[in-house]
């Protein structure tokens, strides 16, 4: 068995993860823009809207530089967090590729195959799936760091944008957990169905075709979650673009 790469670049355009996740009819339809905004006002309390309030309007400062190197230094800055951000971007998708081939080596790995269709459950897959969850989490989090550090050093607008990104991801860091922790149950649901599905067919006993259908659906999930947990950081990057510009 073996998984196809996916392409690096990030979808802007809604959440590749659900419309991937609608497409296997496992979500509901794609919400309108409306419909974000209201859900994601509804993630900050009063509690959380005042401290936005006041980092908004706390005054940031970053070092004195020379007027004459300042705009070779930005160029530079931004290209170096450019370079972080798709250099790690790359890595996290190669990992993801290397776990779901079966000879592959390392701490996540995919679950071997019973020898019979029938032992086959969606525990193995939950762990599997889990453990990836937990390590983007913590990767994510380490770049996010190093992006919001750098970007923190380019202008004073920069530096209070990043005391802003900072304060507004502890605050919704929590509910997005529970929302990622949503994307195994529904992929249970479709390895239910999967597996339904060939238990009926004639060639049930000896079929495994159905599980190298999953394990492809199952890593274009991921790498979809992948994008998602990478727009907050990704919208810091681009952010960033413009203090190179002459």
């Amino acid at each position: 068995m073996f998984m196809t790469h996916a392409s690096p670049s990030l979808a802007l355009n809604g959440s590749r993860l659900v419309r991937l996740l609608s497409e296997l009819e496992l979500a509901k339809a794609p919400l309108s823009h409306r419909q974000f905004i209201e859900r994601l006002g509804r993630c900050v309390s009063i509690t959380d809207s005042i401290t936005l309030a006041q980092a908004l309007g706390r005054r940031v400062e970053t070092p004195a530089q020379d007027a004459d190197a300042c705009g070779h230094d930005a160029q530079s800055a931004c290209e170096a967090i450019q370079r972080l951000f798709v250099q790690a971007h790359a890595a996290m998708i190669e990992r993801i590729a290397q776990t779901f081939v079966v000879s592959g080596e390392g701490r996540i790995r995919l679950p071997p195959l019973p020898q019979t269709p029938a032992k086959l459950t969606w525990e193995p897959y939950h762990r599997f799936y889990a453990a990836h969850q937990r390590e983007l989490e913590s990767q994510i989090q380490r770049l996010h760091l190093q992006v919001r550090d750098q970007v923190t050093a380019l202008t004073p607008a920069l530096a209070q944008l990043a005391l802003l990104d900072q304060v507004f991801g502890q605050r919704v860091a929590a509910r997005l957990k529970k929302y990622f922790a949503v994307t195994p149950r529904l992929l249970e649901k479709r390895f239910d169905q999967l597996q339904a599905q060939a238990m009926g067919g004639a060639d049930a006993p000896a079929d495994y075709r159905w599980v190298e259908a999953f394990c492809l659906e199952m890593q274009q999930v991921l790498l979809a979650e992948l994008e998602a947990r990478l727009l907050p950081l990704l919208g810091l990057v681009e952010a960033a673009m413009p203090a190179a510009a002459p």
